[in-house]
């Protein structure tokens, strides 16, 4: 799958609702490596398919950031409930395997929100 393929099922994933694809105990946060606050959801849409993302992502409370997190198949990001992070960018690198799947690397920055 070339460029223009990676960026249609990114826009794909991005222009259906979550809740139409996620099973339950798929949720997952990403948390600062180092003071541990939540920085975003990820819900699992489709573990089996051929996508690769590793992920990190800014903290905005102490400037450090998230361990990779490497998530297999299609996924949607989310904000978390309590509000108290606004994801700003997503930069992503893409590459394709070996194995001919895709490879993601997706570096969020985030804002503080007050709530």
């Amino acid at each position: 799958m070339g460029e223009k393929g990676t960026n249609n099922l990114v826009r794909e994933l991005a222009d259906h609702r979550a809740s139409e694809f996620i099973e339950d105990g798929k949720k997952e946060f990403i948390t600062c490596s180092a003071c541990r606050e939540q920085l975003v959801e990820i819900w699992m849409l489709r573990p089996e398919a051929p996508i690769i993302t590793e992920m990190v992502v800014d903290c905005p409370f102490c400037g450090d950031k998230s361990f990779k997190k490497t998530i297999p198949g299609q996924y949607c990001l989310g904000h978390l409930e309590s509000g108290k992070v606004a994801i700003t960018e997503t930069p992503t690198d893409v590459e394709t395997t070996e194995d001919n799947k895709l490879l993601q690397k997706v570096h969020i920055k985030t804002a503080r929100r007050d709530t």
